[in-house]
């Protein structure tokens, strides 16, 4: 399945990628479908009902790409506040990997359509 490899560890991605397929399907072509979907990232670990992700700036690199090559409505990420590395505070206010300081933030600025 190529579309699992398109984050090692993204499950959230894969899964906003098989429904942009699945409405391409059901209701229009591919190319409208996704010109039509967006992804939504979040950079750094991550803890959700599945358990425990690390998105990395390359993991980034690569949603960009896709974006880039199926040209969908939008890429964005949450969360800005997030986009810088910890030096104390709580999840909410840093990434939890090794980064610069707007690292994913860099990577999105880079999407044009």
């Amino acid at each position: 399945m190529g579309r699992s490899r398109l984050i090692r560890r993204g499950a959230l991605v894969t899964v906003v990628l098989a429904v942009v397929g699945a409405v391409g399907v059901v209701a229009m072509s591919s190319a409208s479908a996704a010109s039509t979907g967006s992804i939504t990232g979040i950079g750094g670990k991550c803890v959700d009902v599945a358990g425990a992700e690390t998105v990395t700036v390359a993991d980034f690199r690569t949603m960009l790409a896709y974006a880039q090559q199926h040209h969908i409505a939008r890429f964005t990420f949450w969360s800005a506040n997030r986009d810088r590395p910890c030096t104390g505070g709580g999840a909410d206010t840093c990434s939890g990997v090794s980064q610069a300081a707007w690292d994913y933030t860099r990577v999105i600025a880079q999407y044009q359509g």
